[in-house]
């Protein structure tokens, strides 16, 4: 699961790519702990 820097978990944002939203407008990759995080989610959305 995405964390940000504070260690939160990003599950909204990682649901939201997931039913087809763009990972630019659901989360900001400076905030990330990872900032390719996502991209695993971005690969199961396709």
């Amino acid at each position: 699961m995405p964390r940000n820097r504070t260690g939160k978990k990003l599950e909204l944002p990682a649901k939201r790519i997931l039913l087809g939203a763009a990972p630019e407008d659901v989360a900001s990759r400076d905030v990330l702990a990872d900032p390719t995080s996502l991209d695993a989610f971005v690969e199961l959305a396709r």
